[in-house]
């Protein structure tokens, strides 16, 4: 699959039986409410679309209040020396 392709499938909405609402912050009787979605959710999307060719990996980061994770991909078809495509994100 190619990195464009395996991006926008990663890209797609979840069904909307999968997402689920909290508040976030409350000011009186009202509410922001966010979406988010379990774990596994995320997990069955990628072996969705990469199959095998993903993995993920966390490093605590000073004094363990912030966890860094980094999420790594294969684009099977990407002709270079490094097919991965990785993110990583820390809560700021």
């Amino acid at each position: 699959m190619e990195l464009d392709d395996l991006l926008d499938e990663l890209a797609k909405p979840f069904d909307p039986g999968r997402v689920c609402w909290k508040p976030q912050a409350t000011h009186g009787n009202r509410a922001l409410a966010v979406a988010y979605a379990d774990a596994r959710t995320y997990q069955d999307r990628l072996n969705e679309v990469a199959g095998a060719d993903w993995s993920d990996d966390y490093q605590v980061l000073g004094d363990g209040a912030v966890v860094l994770c980094r999420l790594s991909v294969r684009a099977t078809r990407i002709r270079r020396p490094r097919p991965w495509c990785r993110r990583s994100s820390a809560p700021a």
